[in-house]
């Protein structure tokens, strides 16, 4: 399962398998470590604000 957040607050939950990590080799399994592919992610369109995630 992957949560996403926004900088703030809590925003979804998007559950993916084990083995699907987003733009990042390893598991990402604290929030801060994707700020970069969070902001990439708003750059690019595919979220409308910057979103942290992390995987369980």
């Amino acid at each position: 399962m992957v949560v996403i957040y926004t900088y703030d607050t809590k925003c979804f939950l998007l559950p993916l398998g084990g083995y699907c990590n987003i733009m990042e080799w390893k598991t990402i399994t604290v929030p801060r470590d994707s700020r970069l592919n969070g902001e990439l992610l708003f750059y690019w369109g595919i979220t409308k604000n910057k979103k942290l995630y992390f995987q369980e």
